[in-house]
């Protein structure tokens, strides 16, 4: 058996405009990591949500609040991180 959980439009639209909200005025801000106008300035909302989420993402992990590790390999060398 296989079920699936699918947000309403709507409610993914709410979501991501709540995160735009938390974004503090100083990391909108244009410098030489990123450029949140250029970037998001011409992507609707309402019909786009899911490409501005992803831009919103990459503007947190420009300003370091995401950090990821890179995934171990079970066949390679150690990666020496």
């Amino acid at each position: 058996m296989l079920s699936q959980v699918r947000i309403p439009l709507d409610r993914l639209v709410w979501n991501v405009k709540i995160l735009r909200a938390l974004i503090i005025d100083v990391w909108r801000e244009k410098d030489d990591y990123f450029d949140f106008d250029r970037e998001t300035g011409s992507i609707n909302i309402e019909e786009d949500p899911d490409l501005y989420f992803h831009k919103l993402v990459q503007l947190l992990y420009k300003r370091g609040m995401l950090k990821f590790r890179k995934p171990r390999s079970l066949g390679g060398p150690p990666s020496g991180d």
